[in-house]
């Protein structure tokens, strides 16, 4: 095996070489020459980005609900009210008026999109992300389902019951 080989390039193979340092030398001149504007700084308006301010949301300083740990941003508060409500029926945003967190309202709403019924008080409580403390306080405005009496159950009771046994001898 001749060593000569081994070290040597083809003719293409030293004008490939050729062309590629004449290429990359050229790129690094245009780079370093190349007249350059100094960066302007130029602070877009993203305000045309946002919602206009809700009548739930009052700015304050306050508030540090889902806030990641470590982070500052502008703090809001939300303003709470007090109605009557029924938790089968009730939408996210009035839960959020109500004064229940974004997590737990979202889990309410799911809960009841899914098919189930709050009947009492203690289901109530029981749905995870829901604050029992916020559920006592709001007890007297909740208004449960009440359970239907079928008619059924009355015919039924009518069709059964024994007849006065007057006067067959």
């Amino acid at each position: 095996m001749d060593y000569k080989e081994l070290f040597t390039f083809t003719q293409q193979e030293r004008r490939g070489i050729a062309t590629f340092l004449v290429l990359a030398f050229t790129i690094v001149l245009v780079g370093k020459f190349w007249p350059v504007k100094p960066a302007e700084e130029e602070i877009e308006d993203l305000s045309k980005y946002y919602f206009p301010e809700d009548s739930i949301v009052e700015k304050d300083e306050h508030y540090e609900e889902d806030i990641p740990f470590g982070q500052e941003r502008n703090v809001q508060k939300r303003i709470h009210q007090k109605f009557a409500f029924d938790p089968n029926k009730i939408s996210y945003d009035s839960l959020l008026l109500l004064g229940f967190s974004k997590f737990g309202a979202k889990s309410l709403t799911n809960f009841v999109a899914k098919g189930g019924k709050i009947k009492d008080a203690a289901k109530f409580k029981t749905i995870f992300g829901i604050d029992s403390n916020l559920v006592n306080e709001l007890l007297p405005m909740i208004s449960y389902p009440v359970p239907k009496v079928f008619e059924t159950a009355k015919i039924e009771k009518e069709k059964y019951s024994t007849p006065n046994k007057s006067n067959q001898s």
